[in-house]
């Protein structure tokens, strides 16, 4: 099994796609390493587990799996010289899990005298093909209350235990690594599976079709309808529980929120109850949310303003980068006049002031929340202040960005690094990104992230530089020990 050095957090109220591909090795019969390794009267099985707790060993020594599967793989089965199922060319559909608790990935091999070829790991495979890629997002603590109105993961969750319960009975070796992001790869002489876990900020945005017809689905399974008690109370319930998961407040939460309403049989103007001023315009633009809805079910963009009607100024739109290339370079500049001195001049803060606009904010989207220690940032000078705070004092290597654009609008970036004023070589996680936002050549906001994936695309491309900065390159895997099961 190979894995990144370290296990980045899998962070609270984040979702995470894990994604799948499988190819062949050697033959599963007749080959030499199928000679060596597959028992000849025994079923030979190879599974890939993803499960919130590790295996244990029982009063007989014997390796017991856990139950609490959120992904199941058997990848082959071979007995009497026969392989089935045999899924090395089919691996499953993507799935997606919440953050802020450990998984870990297993790699199995399982060796029994009690299964007829093939049966048990077909009915255990239709069991994993028949997992919805959402259905671990709602195996979270979601009030029962509120679980029956959104979704229900039972009927996966038992059948997924009797087969992991089964296994247990089997004589099994594992490899196990606690799961962040990053890629993963468990081998065997017969078979290669790759696994990437990444964060994404939206299923319905980045999930693509298959998925959002899964958050239907995963939606059409709830046992009980919304009804028109307390549509406030209810609503607000349902959104916060989706909140805590990670789903986003500007596609997932309203749609949920509209076609759960649409089912229960709401008017429009009971869906604007249900969505409030939260969600209901943002609801309203979409289109594919009200598809199944009646004429009088539909809420109008019209009408969800006319009942919420906009506090403050709406978002601005950002203009090309190369609109805005100057306004950054002075930006630039300025923070390192400022940053790369202990005792800045007054006259380079009034510079960097003049480049921000009132109202100016620092929006920290960092998962580490590099900066919600510092205090509200409203101006130069505390802005100054938090950068000093945390450490960062080196910026550069504006560019223009299309990452988290479809989040913020903004269509540039430029590096912060945390480090000491004569640090050349520095770690990838000392990097952020720092997007600005733009009024009539004024920033109004800027945007922070440690999105490992983006700070690791975007360096690549620069070959680890920026300037006279080197960025130390990530090592892209490292190894545990195999499993070692008895030989043939």
């Amino acid at each position: 099994m190979a894995h990144p050095p370290k296990a980045a957090e899998l962070v609270d109220r984040r979702i995470y796609r894990i994604s799948f591909k499988c190819s062949r090795g050697a033959s599963l019969t007749g080959s030499i390493p199928a000679k060596a390794l597959i028992r000849t009267n025994e079923s030979n099985t190879h599974l890939v587990v993803i499960a919130d707790s590790v295996p244990t060993r029982d009063a007989a020594d014997k390796l017991k799996l856990p139950e609490n599967a959120v992904a199941l793989l058997p990848v082959f089965m071979v007995r009497k010289g026969i392989s089935d199922p045999d899924n090395r060319s089919a691996c499953p559909n993507d799935t997606y899990v919440y953050g802020g608790r450990k998984l870990y990935l297993m790699g199995v091999a399982s060796f029994s005298t009690t299964h007829e070829p093939g049966i048990f790991m077909s009915i255990g495979y239709g069991i994993a093909g028949l997992i919805p890629p959402l259905w671990s997002m709602f195996k979270g603590n979601i009030p029962a209350d509120v679980s029956a109105k959104v979704t229900n993961y039972s009927a996966t969750e038992d059948p997924l235990k009797k087969t992991l319960s089964a296994l247990n009975d089997d004589e099994n070796y594992s490899v196990t690594e606690e799961m962040g992001p990053g890629k993963y790869r468990v081998d065997t002489a017969f078979s290669h599976v790759d696994i990437q876990v990444s964060y994404i900020r939206s299923v319905l945005r980045e999930g693509g079709p298959k998925v959002q017809n899964s958050f239907r689905k995963q939606l059409d399974s709830a046992p009980e309808k919304l009804t028109t008690t307390d549509i406030k109370g209810t609503c607000a319930k349902l959104a916060n529980a989706l909140a805590k998961l990670g789903f986003s407040k500007e596609e997932d939460i309203p749609y949920a929120l509209a076609y759960r309403g649409i089912d229960a049989g709401f008017t429009a103007d009971q869906a604007s109850q249900c969505l409030g001023p939260d969600f209901a315009l943002r609801a309203a633009k979409m289109k594919d949310a009200w598809v199944d809805a009646l004429s009088w079910q539909v809420l109008s963009e019209k009408q969800a303003a006319a009942d919420y009607p906009p506090q403050g100024a709406s978002p601005d739109y950002q203009a090309a980068y190369s609109v805005n290339k100057r306004f950054t370079e002075k930006f630039n500049r300025a923070l390192g006049r400022i940053m790369g001195t202990a005792t800045p001049a007054a006259d380079d803060q009034t510079a960097l002031n003049k480049l921000l606009a009132s109202p100016f904010s620092l929006q920290d989207e960092t998962a580490a929340k590099a900066f919600q220690g510092a205090g509200p940032v409203t101006s130069g000078e505390t802005l100054v202040q938090a950068l000093a705070k945390t450490g960062y004092r080196r910026f550069g290597c504006h560019q223009e960005t299309e990452l988290g654009m479809a989040d913020d609008g903004g269509k540039t970036l430029l590096f912060a690094f945390k480090a000491d004023r004569d640090n050349e070589t520095l770690p990838i996680k000392s990097v952020l990104i720092f997007k600005p936002l733009y009024t009539n050549g004024l920033i109004t906001k800027i945007v922070a992230y440690d999105e490992y994936d983006w700070i690791n695309t975007v360096m690549a491309a620069r070959s680890y530089k920026c300037n006279e900065t080197v960025v130390e390159r990530p090592k892209t895997e490292e190894k545990v020990a195999s499993a070692a099961p008895k030989p043939n």
